[in-house]
């Protein structure tokens, strides 16, 4: 299957290798060219070296028994650099209340919010429909910009 719009690659932030290639393969099966990090720093590495269309992105990352919102920081990051900050962020997270989901509603902007466990076709219906959001305006011959 092909998007319904062209565009780079979808980068998947995830500390979990079952998440992330659960969240793979739908991108793929939904025609998207998907690039995985498991670390921030794999992330940082994609968005300098491709043009990354959108990100998916974990904001909790296990560190032994204590979750990290280290993709909070993260994501400011991408907002805070006028070379990024154009990519759209999907958030994914296991938890949504509390001081998180006061902090991820500060952040999220235009972003999308899926709380894990989630069904995968609406993750690429949520990834279609940013993108589309985002898309260039075609200009066809004759129309004015």
């Amino acid at each position: 299957m092909e998007p319904s719009v062209k565009t780079g690659p979808v980068l998947v932030v995830d500390d979990d290798p079952g998440w992330r290639v659960l969240i793979s393969d739908e991108l793929k099966e939904a025609g998207y060219d998907v690039r995985l990090a498991s670390t921030l720093e794999e992330a940082r590495e994609y968005l300098q070296q491709e043009q990354i269309a959108l990100v998916v992105l974990d904001l909790l990352f296990g560190m032994g028994r204590v979750l990290n919102p280290a993709g909070f920081d993260f994501a400011r990051e991408i907002r805070e650099n006028d070379n990024l900050r154009h990519i759209p962020i999907v958030f994914c997270t296991v938890v949504a209340r509390g001081d998180l989901a006061q902090r991820l509603e500060r952040m999220k902007g235009d972003a999308e919010v899926i709380v894990k466990p989630f069904n995968f076709h609406r993750l690429s219906s949520v990834v279609r429909e940013t993108l589309r959001k985002v898309a260039p305006k075609r200009v066809h011959p004759g129309e004015e910009a």
